[in-house]
């Protein structure tokens, strides 16, 4: 390419692809960054360029496609990131020699004095080149591009398709929901003579139109799985996708596959063909990998799939198969083994294993074929089915809800026609009695929160709502039973609200305050003012009172110290009124007469008007008589 002055974006029109060489020149003065973009689409890009105002050279795939990856030890870490180095931008001209390819680039600056070594995951039909310039011009001196070929692929004739690569291999599509679909023919430098073709094979689900002769768009019509392949008309070759037209493409389940309806566990990778198939894949880790049915089970069922083993890893016990799980971690698995050639079952409950049982698959048994697995749970009896044989039986107790799914150990086996029947209920000739759930439901709904923890009170609540919805659906008493046993649970389960501890008391000796109120109470039966009686009653009933309530030492010395304040101030006011009475009465003697005397007088006292008497008495006789 002959040199140019570039400014801005330059798009390369006359070269494209995924894997190539290129080799350029840059001049540059002027100007803030520049650069070339690798692997681009509308989305993508991988980036190669300097920065002269920080004089770094770098190279970024923060935008190539993938931005976090998870290591060996199952630790995310950030992969999409810028990675740089100083370089002397006063050199004022730079070498770049790139080798790109499906997952990698590599970019060597001025012949190898700057080498950069990324891995990329990005679309195989992201193929654009563009160059650019941010903040001033630059000059490219050269610019040349080279076709690369696979190095372990065998090279096609001149002018013959090796495979067609698509921009998604799984599309997703909610209901009326469009998207884009690129393919390309590799190698890269191929021109091909006509359009691909595109076929649906459930044209009912999806609506496909062509937009160019490389693109087309999908539009979800209705729910469903289909396939789409895309071929090229002269070769043959041709390309198949799966695209899966869901209800909420944000759900957690694709086509009623993903985590335990029940605990929402899941793990591993999965490859979802449709409701009834997929695959597992080889990987390996401490524990199992596990995918099941978004299902709820509550009554007895079979489950089957066919299974075809495809290929394992080398390191744990490679097996595969199915599982069951209730609602309280009890877990019953079939197995099967190939290095043993057995089926293998393995049942545990959240206190403990209960242990593997196996037996060894019927003759002429080949799991590199499909072969039908069934477990049917009947009660607590679940029996083992290889290809309709009955194998055993195992008795493990399960309660409440179930949930069935696939069980994996490093191992690559396909997964076909997965089926989960209820097995027929009995003919009952009576209506199932539900008063003993409503009674219960009843006197559930007369708890309150008082006492309990928030929590406990919350779950029981749910388990309320859930006995009123089983109410409507219990047909057998068994689903009876269970329900009533579900909210009986939740009743048990009411926790406590834990209370403040109460501090010990200490025994407090009282023997001294009972004294001194024994004391002050004989008081009461001397001679005091009103005043002083008074304020001794009120002492006295306090410290009564203080006798049942005193819980320390301190408190005791202060209740007898105010009751002996009282008693020393009546009995002070005690003595004072002895004293002052004492005085009055030898002030009053000396002013009496001496006994003797006021006998004499009285005496005297008494002739006196008995003389008197006699006087008047003679003197009213003797008028008498005159008169007469």
């Amino acid at each position: 390419m002959d040199s140019f002055i570039l400014e801005g974006e330059h798009t390369i029109k006359d070269f494209s692809g995924s894997t190539y060489e290129f080799e350029m020149v840059i001049a540059y003065d002027d100007v803030d960054e520049f650069g070339i973009r690798l692997r681009q689409s509308e989305e993508n890009e991988t980036v190669a360029g300097v920065d002269v105002n920080s004089e770094k050279v770098f190279l970024d795939r923060s935008n190539a496609g993938l931005e976090t990856l998870v290591d060996r030890n199952g630790d995310t870490f950030q992969f999409g990131k810028r990675f740089e180095t100083d370089y002397p931008t006063d050199k004022k001209q730079i070498k770049l020699r790139g080798l790109v390819d499906e997952s990698s680039v590599e970019l060597f600056i001025d012949d190898g004095e700057y080498v950069f070594t990324n891995l990329i995951y990005t679309k195989p039909t992201n193929r654009g080149i563009e160059l650019y310039s941010h903040g001033g011009k630059v000059e490219i001196l050269s610019l040349d591009f080279y076709h690369l070929d696979s190095i372990w692929r065998v090279s096609p004739a001149d002018g013959e398709i090796e495979r067609i690569v698509v921009s998604e291999e799984e599309v997703v599509l909610e209901v009326g929901e469009l998207t884009e679909l690129i393919a390309h023919a590799k190698p890269d430098w191929l021109n091909v003579l006509s359009p691909f073709e595109w076929e649906v094979a459930k044209a009912g689900l999806i609506e496909l139109k062509a937009i160019d002769e490389t693109t087309v768009s999908i539009t979800g019509i209705e729910m469903g799985t289909t396939s789409v392949t895309i071929s090229d008309p002269n070769s043959g070759i041709f390309k198949d996708i799966t695209v899966r037209v869901v209800e909420d493409r944000t759900s957690k389940y694709t086509d009623g596959w993903g985590p335990s309806p029940l605990t929402g566990r899941v793990s591993g990778n999965w490859d979802i063909f449709d409701q009834t198939s997929l695959s597992s894949h080889i990987e390996f880790s401490p524990e199992w990998k596990e995918i099941f049915r978004e299902e709820v089970l509550t009554t007895d069922f079979s489950v089957s799939t066919d299974i075809q083993w495809i290929d394992q890893g080398d390191e744990g016990f490679p097996k595969y198969g199915v599982t069951i799980q209730d609602e309280e971690g009890t877990m019953v698995s079939a197995f099967f083994n190939v290095d043993i050639n057995q089926l293998e079952t393995f049942a545990r409950n959240h206190h403990q294993d209960f242990g593997w049982e196996g037996v060894d698959l019927p003759a002429g048994t080949d799991l590199q074929e499909a072969s039908t697995l069934k477990v049917e749970k009947e009660g607590d009896i679940f029996t083992f089915y290889i290809n309709g044989e009955q194998m055993y039986e195992r008795i493990v107790e399960m309660k409440g809800d179930m949930s069935v799914g696939l069980i994996n150990e490093n191992t690559k086996a396909e997964f076909r026609n997965f089926e989960v029947e209820k097995l027929s209920d009995p003919i009952f000739d009576h209506e199932i009695d539900v008063t003993d759930l409503e009674k219960l439901i009843n006197s559930a709904k007369g708890i309150t929160n008082k006492g309990v923890t928030e929590a406990s009170y919350q779950r029981l609540q749910e388990a309320i709502k859930r006995a009123i919805e089983d109410l409507e659906t219990i047909t057998t008493d068994e689903e009876l039973l269970i329900a009533i046993e579900r909210l009986q649970e939740s009743i048990n389960d009411l926790q406590i609200k834990e209370l403040s501890p109460v501090p010990i008391k200490k025994e407090i000796d009282v023997r001294d305050l009972e004294e001194l109120i024994e004391r002050a109470i004989k008081l009461t039966n001397k001679s005091m003012t009103e005043e002083s009686y008074q304020v001794l009653q009120v002492a006295i009933n306090s410290a009564m009172e203080k006798l049942d309530n005193i819980n320390s030492d301190d408190e005791l010395n202060k209740a007898i110290s105010e009751l002996q304040a009282s008693i020393s101030e009546v009995e002070f006011s005690l003595h004072e009124t002895k004293s002052q009475e004492g005085d009055d009465e030898v002030l009053s003697d000396s002013d009496k007469l001496p006994n003797t005397s006021t006998v004499l007088f009285n005496f005297l006292l008494l002739g006196i008007v008995l003389v008197t008497i006699g006087g008047t008495v003679m003197y009213r006789y003797r008028n008498r008589e005159n008169e007469s």
